[in-house]
């Protein structure tokens, strides 16, 4: 018999983790990708992206086959500075 899972609330800005698997059987392969963004309280961009694939070949494991990231802080004040920026050259643009 199966169950109906309850709805799940998700906020826009919660942290997320995904992963992704594919093996097979008859080449002894496969492949792991993995994706995480963790946002903190006080910003609305993540503090760290990071994505990751682990392999599986003929057998042998491959651990971090590949990996990328990126980590930020206080990016949020750099980009108001600059949109604020924009705002001032667009109304002196708009004057003229």
């Amino acid at each position: 018999m199966l169950k109906r899972m309850e709805k799940i609330n998700i906020r826009p800005l919660d942290s997320r983790y995904a992963k992704w698997d594919w093996y097979s059987r008859d080449y002894e392969s496969g492949w792991s990708a993995n994706w995480a963004a963790l946002f903190t309280n006080d910003s609305v961009l993540p503090n760290d992206v990071i994505a990751g694939l682990d392999g599986l070949f003929a057998g042998h494991f491959a651990k971090n086959l590949f990996q990328v990231g990126f980590s930020q802080h206080n990016m949020d004040s750099l980009i108001t500075k600059l949109f604020n920026k924009v705002k001032i050259y667009q109304s002196l643009l708009v004057c003229l």
